[in-house]
């Protein structure tokens, strides 16, 4: 299985440019700052590592080639990142810290939650934002410079089609999924989209991020019998409990995450058996594998 990151070369350097030219402070100390926002430690965190891991690979890349060449003139790139833990106060915490003290005016915040809880930040501060992120209206005319820089629901459901096809059988599905922005968008498109193909949706549960226990949660989601029990939008290590947790209460049927996911550290807390035949749309791994180190 190929690695895929979080955000493309194209999305960086384009970015890192639009920086140097559209502000007056990168020039002074020969540096681009690159702000990121996102989860370093918690459930997420197996997004957070490899979004910083990413973006350092690619800039020390451009860098040992002498830096982005601007107007004739090297300018080295420099990450700035701070952890939010998909904390909504932290997020907010760390990008107003980037963006009042660092002096960014390039960011990527990671969760679609913290992102919304920053539009007007960044708004206000005339930031390029290319979040790791989804939500309803986060990509909109009254957000002028925040732009997807990955897959989103609308794009991503489209793997239903795939399972509706290849696996007629199965018809009924539940969902599970972060109770913010980021849950409520991705299972309200989700929904949407599976019901135009035929499927029944039979539960519909959303999680506080901190959650541990799902077992009250998995027994009204198991009690209407689905096929398949949908994670869009949970971390690693939620997906990881989530699993463990309803195979323990004798769910059988299949799993899927249409969304990116750090498939070893969902094995490694459910079990390998227990997440066999999972669907995922992508997935990211930390560290690095070594073949693009």
């Amino acid at each position: 299985m190929k690695p895929s990151f979080p955000m493309t070369r194209a999305a960086l350097v384009a970015a890192a440019l639009l920086s140097a030219v559209g502000t007056g402070t990168a020039g002074a100390a020969d540096v681009i700052k690159f702000g990121i926002s996102t989860p370093l430690s918690g459930p997420a965190a197996p997004w957070g590592i490899p979004h910083k891991q990413a973006t350092e690979l690619i800039f020390d890349e451009i860098n040992a080639q002498g830096g982005l060449e601007v107007g004739g003139k090297k300018y080295k790139l420099e990450v700035v990142a701070y952890d939010h833990k998909y904390v909504i106060a932290e997020g907010v915490a760390t990008v107003n810290r980037l963006i009042a003290k660092d002096g960014v005016h390039y960011i990527s915040i990671l969760g679609g939650a913290v992102v919304k809880a920053n539009e007007e930040a960044v708004n206000e501060g005339r930031v390029l934002n290319l979040p790791l992120a989804y939500a309803d209206g986060l990509v909109s005319p009254k957000n002028p410079l925040t732009f997807h820089s990955f897959p989103s629901p609308p794009e991503t459901t489209s793997f239903w089609k795939w399972i509706k096809q290849n696996h007629p059988g199965l018809k009924r599905v539940a969902t599970i999924s972060p109770n913010d922005d980021t849950g409520w968008w991705s299972i309200k498109v989700e929904t949407a989209f599976v019901q135009k193909l035929g499927y029944e949706t039979v539960a519909k549960e959303f999680f506080e991020r901190t959650m541990t226990d799902f077992n009250p949660v998995l027994l009204r989601i198991l009690a209407q019998k689905p096929d398949i029990i949908s994670v869009l939008a949970s971390p690693a290590g939620s997906v990881g409990l989530i699993i463990k947790q309803a195979r323990e209460l004798g769910f059988k049927g299949r799993f899927i995450h249409i969304g990116q996911v750090d498939t070893s550290v969902v094995a490694n807390i459910a079990g390998k058996a227990n997440v066999e035949g999972m669907w995922v749309h992508g997935f990211v791994q930390a560290p690095l594998p070594e073949k693009v180190k």
